[in-house]
C-alpha cells in the first residue's frame, strides 16, 4: 500500500515524460495528504509560484493581484493589468488551485531509488544525462541513467556514453516506440501508471538472455522474476501466493509456512543480504531434513510460468546457509499475519474421541514458537504492515 509520500512521487515520476520540473498545486499536495511548506523544507521542492494563466485576458501581461481582499476565502483576485485593460474587475480565483510547487528530474530519481533497489552513482556522466542510480542485480553492475533525447540522437549519445562508461547500462525515456537495444546498453520507458518502481527487470532480461538457465546453477543469484506475497487468514489457512497465483503450499502447516516466512523476512530486512544459518528453521538434525520438506513442498504444486527446478530454486542453498532466492522488493507482507497466533495443544480431536497431544504436536508448537520469535526479532520497516507485533494465544499448530 502507497504511504502519501509514496504516491507524490509516483505522480513526479509519471508527470517527467512530459517535463523534467513536475509542477504540483498546493490543492494537490493537500489531496495526498502532505502540505506545500513541509516538502517545500525538505529540499527537494520548491516553490513554483502563482499561476496566473487567465482565459479571458487578451493582453499577455503580468495581471494585477489581490491577495488580500478575500484572502480568508482562500481565494486571489487577478485583474488584466493592460492600458487599456481588457476586461473589467477582479476574477477570483483559488490559491490553493494555482500556487505551485516545483521538484526536478534527479530528486524524483533520488527519491525512487529504493524501490528500484539502486545505489549511488559514482562516475559523473554528461548532459542530456541524469544518472539514476547503480543496479547490481544478476552478477552485473548495470549504470542506469535518464535521457529525454529520443530517436537516432539518443543511439549516438548512448553509445558514447557506454563507451565511457565501460559498463552495461539502461537509458531510462519518457517514451518510445519500443524498447529497442544498441550495442553495450538497454532502453526502457516509463511506465503508463502511476508506480515508483522502473521497469528496470525488462532491461536486465535483454542484458541477460540466459539468466533463468544460470539462476538454476548460481545459488547467488535471484530469481528476480519472481514475486511472493505472504498472507494468513485465521483458522482458516495460511497463504503464500507466486507472481500472483495462490500457491497449493505451505497452506496446513505452521511450521513449513514459519520457515518460508522467516526466509522472507530475513531476506527483506535482515542482516546478511538474507542468509541465515540452516540450524534457524528448527530442523533438529544434520540432515537438511527442512530444507528437503521446503523444497518438496515447492515442487509438489505448480505455478504458471514456473519450472518445477525454479519453484526448487526458490530455497538458496550455500556453504551451510540458506536465503529465499527472491530480492527484498519482490517481497510482501500482508497486515493479515499480525493475527498468527498460538497454544499448547494439550488435547487433539480424532474420529473417536479426545485424546492428549502427541510428542510430535508438542515438538511442533515448540519450534513454531521459535520461529515466530526469530520473525518478531526481524527488524522490520515501519511501512510493513509485519511492524505490528505477532500474537501469541489462541491458534493452534496445524501439522509440522
Amino acid at each position: 500500500m502507497q504511504t502519501p509520500v509514496d504516491r507524490l512521487w509516483a505522480q513526479a515520476l509519471s508527470r517527467l515524460q512530459r517535463t523534467d520540473s513536475p509542477r504540483f498545486s498546493f490543492a494537490e499536495v493537500r489531496g495526498l495528504g502532505l502540505e506545500a511548506d513541509e516538502l517545500i523544507g525538505g529540499g527537494a521542492f520548491t516553490y513554483a509560484g502563482f499561476d496566473a494563466v487567465r482565459a479571458d485576458c487578451e493582453c499577455g501581461v503580468m495581471p494585477a493581484f489581490d491577495f488580500q481582499t478575500r484572502a480568508a476565502e482562500g481565494l486571489v483576485g487577478l485583474a488584466c493589468a493592460g492600458s487599456p485593460s481588457c476586461s473589467r474587475g477582479w476574477q477570483w480565483v483559488s490559491r490553493g488551485e494555482h500556487e505551485h510547487v516545483r521538484t526536478d528530474a534527479q530528486a524524483v530519481f533520488s527519491a525512487i531509488a529504493g524501490a528500484n533497489a539502486l545505489q549511488p552513482m559514482a562516475a559523473a556522466v554528461p548532459e542530456p544525462f541524469i544518472p539514476v542510480g547503480r543496479l547490481l542485480r544478476r552478477g552485473l553492475d548495470i549504470a542506469v541513467v535518464w535521457c529525454r533525447v529520443a530517436g537516432p540522437m539518443l543511439q549516438v549519445l548512448g553509445r558514447g556514453l557506454s563507451a565511457s562508461l565501460r559498463q552495461p547500462m539502461i537509458i531510462v525515456v519518457p517514451s518510445s516506440s519500443g524498447n529497442e537495444r544498441t550495442e553495450g546498453f538497454e532502453v526502457i520507458s516509463l511506465r503508463h501508471e502511476e508506480t515508483t518502481r522502473l521497469d528496470l527487470l525488462a532491461g536486465v532480461e535483454r542484458l541477460t538472455p540466459n539468466h533463468r538457465e544460470r539462476v538454476l546453477e548460481d545459488p547467488t543469484l535471484d530469481l528476480d522474476y519472481v514475486s511472493v506475497r505472504f498472507a494468513t487468514r485465521p483458522g482458516d489457512r495460511h497463504v503464500l501466493e507466486i507472481n500472483g497465483h495462490d500457491f497449493g503450499g505451505f497452506r496446513k502447516s505452521d511450521v513449513k509456512f514459519l520457515r518460508m516466512l522467516l526466509l522472507a523476512a530475513a531476506r527483506k530486512n535482515g542482516a546478511n543480504e538474507g542468509w541465515i544459518d540452516k540450524s534457524r528453521l528448527r530442523d533438529g538434525d544434520d540432515k537438511d531434513r527442512a530444507l528437503e520438506r521446503m523444497r518438496e513442498e515447492l515442487v509438489t504444486y505448480d505455478v504458471p510460468g514456473l519450472s518445477e527446478g525454479e519453484r526448487k530454486a526458490l530455497v538458496r542453498a550455500h556453504k551451510g546457509q540458506l536465503r529465499l532466492g527472491v530480492p527484498p522488493a519482490n517481497i510482501e507482507f500482508d497486515a493479515s499475519l499480525a493475527s498468527l497466533e498460538f497454544i499448547a495443544p494439550t488435547t487433539t480431536q480424532t474420529k473417536s474421541g479426545t485424546t492428549r497431544a502427541t510428542a510430535k504436536q508438542a515438538e511442533g508448537l515448540q519450534n513454531a514458537g521459535v520461529l515466530l520469535r526469530d520473525c518478531r526479532r526481524l527488524t522490520f520497516a515501519s511501512t510493513s504492515p509485519m511492524a505490528t507485533p505477532f500474537s501469541h494465544s489462541t491458534s493452534r499448530i496445524r501439522g509440522p
